[in-house]
This record gives structure tokens, C-alpha cells and sequence, in this order.
């Protein structure tokens, strides 16, 4: 049924975000203020998802991809203190 869902959203226009390059980022000074490499507002797990098939480095303290939905199929390297993935509490 989520597959249908997001199949339909990208029929409508709503945004996939996709990395399938490089995405490279220096150190943050906090974890309360970081780079991050990949972001969502999304509310839902059905909107907006992000598809990583590249590479993304970040420094430390940073974040790599942060949202409600990701898919990782390529690299993260991350930091000290960094965190390559962080996904929110979602609900269907």
C-alpha cells in the first residue's frame, strides 16, 4: 500500500529527493548546529523521501541524511560525533 502511495505522489509532482553524485561537507562546530548532507521537512514517511546511491562524506559533528524515509544504497562516511543516518518517528 506505501509503495502505491509513493508511486502516486511522484505521479503528482511531489518531490523525491536522489543523490546519485558526491556530496561533501566540512565539520560543524555542535550536533546542535550541524552540516547535513541530506534533509526532508517531511511530516510523513510518504512525502518527499530520499534516495542516496552516491557518496556522501561529512565532517564532524555533522549529520549525513536526515528525514522520515530513506533509502541508502550507496556510501556515508561520517565524522567524528557525526551521524550518517537519522530518521524520525513516522506513523502510517
Amino acid at each position: 500500500m506505501l509503495e502505491c502511495m509513493q508511486r502516486l505522489l511522484e505521479i503528482m509532482g511531489l518531490m523525491k529527493l536522489k543523490n546519485k553524485g558526491t556530496i561533501t561537507l566540512g565539520d560543524s562546530a555542535s550536533l546542535n548546529d550541524p552540516n547535513v548532507g541530506m534533509y526532508t521537512n517531511a511530516t510523513n514517511a510518504v512525502t518527499n523521501p530520499l534516495i542516496n546511491s552516491g557518496t556522501i562524506t561529512v565532517g564532524k559533528n555533522a549529520v549525513g541524511v536526515y528525514g522520515f524515509k530513506e533509502t541508502n544504497s550507496g556510501n556515508i562516511n561520517a565524522g567524528d560525533g557525526a551521524v550518517a543516518m537519522y530518521s524520525k518517528r513516522w506513523k502510517c
